[in-house]
């Protein structure tokens, strides 16, 4: 008989092997690749949210000197003006 319809049907059974194969430290072959997959997704999404973080404060650096520089433009401007009216 196989273990799957042993357990399935003697849920006692069942939570005996659960219990020893967590303590064993044994996970199901079908979980493996799963679990890998899980592992490559969370550090790729990881290594994005890094990069995001790095990018906004890129952004906002980027925001900083555009506002820097249109406020110089505007102080050339007016210092333009009132010479020209002198």
């Amino acid at each position: 008989m196989k273990r799957w319809k042993l357990t399935h049907r003697h849920v006692d059974l069942m939570h005996i092997f659960q219990s020893r194969a967590k303590t064993l430290g044994i996970s199901s072959p079908v979980l493996g690749p799963w679990r890998e997959r899980v592992e490559k997704l969370e550090k790729a999404n990881r290594e994005l949210r890094e990069e995001i973080e790095d990018l906004r404060a890129t952004v906002s650096c980027y925001a900083q000197v555009i506002d820097d520089l249109n406020t110089a433009v505007k102080s050339h401007s007016r210092t333009d003006q009132r010479l020209r009216s002198v």
